[in-house]
């Protein structure tokens, strides 16, 4: 554990920063802070530091900096850009370099905290890359052909299938969905805005028709693009994490979602989403490892008694397990429902 050894708060003249290398499998580097822009062939860096050890506490002037992280000696490698940050006078700031959990490439990070404030941020590098994941649960809507700025980068994706992609800059992107081979036939547009290591997933929900067959009083619904958020993909050693997304377009007004220890009597349970209507999710919990069942039951319109619709038992999370799935309508079994397995969860 590193303890700041510094006696109360930076001087209001001054920004303190201290660095620590906490990143496993990461060589000694050398710590840069300079003007935005600066050469660094040109530039002394600000610390030298080894695995598992901190560099010496350092008084900046308050200002503009852009902080880099090469491997010792080689200044035209950088393996951590956080661009320009401003360092504020009194400012007392501890940031340690830890290995990168997000889509990016680049092998590090940087656990951000004030000591003199208590605030504390994550910051990515700024020429990280962003993933992204689309995923096909409109059960009617035929093959479709996804476009990123007018370019298919995904065609003819069919109902269950998902596909991914990595290594995108970040930037503001216009995604369009069409009817496959058919880019006149535009189901979906929007602007995405993809930021450095993200994980954006996009989902195609919904039905064609103007009315879905079953159930008749069921409300409209057209395809549409539902973002169920950037996925945390942190891995968490001593915990598991599970996320169920509803898709169900036959249960579009609401469904009870449960994750419950293996063999759990779900009547005496808490729904973990309780009245999921389509495109919401329980995002992602966190979990001891072990045996879970997955349930989902809806009201029946009769007896006005819960059902169950979908079931699987025995879901084994391990430690340091991500897995997520979407509810999506069963074809061939109709009222019941299935699952498109994503992350660890799929086979």
């Amino acid at each position: 554990m590193l303890v700041q050894d510094v006696a109360g708060a930076a001087s209001t003249g001054t920004a303190r920063l201290r660095v620590m290398h906490a990143a496993v499998g990461v060589g000694t580097v050398d710590v840069y802070a300079t003007a935005p822009d600066a050469d660094l062939a040109a530039s002394a860096p600000i610390a030298t530091i080894a695995f598992q050890e901190a560099g010496d506490v350092l008084d900046l002037s308050p200002g503009d900096y852009q902080i880099r992280v090469t491997p010792t000696g080689d200044p035209a490698t950088v393996i951590f850009d956080a661009g320009t940050a401003t360092l504020i006078g009194g400012e007392d700031i501890l940031a340690v370099a830890v290995n990168n959990t997000t889509a990016s490439t680049q092998p590090i990070l940087l656990l951000v905290a004030d000591t003199t404030s208590g605030d504390s941020d994550v910051v990515q590098d700024v020429n990280g890359e962003a993933a992204t994941r689309f995923v096909h649960a409109s059960p009617d809507a035929g093959p479709l052909d996804v476009l990123v700025d007018d370019v298919a980068e995904v065609e003819g994706i069919v109902y269950t299938e998902f596909a991914e992609t990595e290594g995108r800059a970040p930037a503001t992107y216009d995604i369009e969905v069409t009817a496959a081979g058919d880019p006149l036939t535009s189901l979906f547009q929007v602007d995405i805005e993809l930021n450095s290591g993200g994980y954006y997933e996009s989902t195609a929900l919904g039905s064609v028709l103007a009315v879905p067959v079953e159930p008749p009083a069921a409300e409209e619904f057209t395809v549409g693009l539902t973002a169920f958020g950037i996925h945390d993909f942190r891995r968490i050693a001593t915990d598991t994490k599970l996320r169920v997304d509803q898709g169900s377009l036959l249960y579009a007004a609401g469904a009870d979602i449960y994750v419950v220890e293996a063999g759990t009597d779900i009547t005496t349970a808490t729904a973990t989403a309780a009245g999921a209507v389509i495109g919401d999710s329980t995002g992602f919990i966190t979990l001891d490892p072990g045996s879970y069942d997955i349930v989902i039951t809806v009201v029946d319109e009769v007896t006005m008694l819960d059902v169950e619709v979908f079931r699987m038992n025995g879901v084994a999370l391990a430690a340091g397990g991500i897995y997520s799935a979407i509810a999506i309508d069963d074809l061939i079994n109709v009222g019941a429902l299935d699952i498109i397995a994503l992350d660890d969860l799929a086979p």
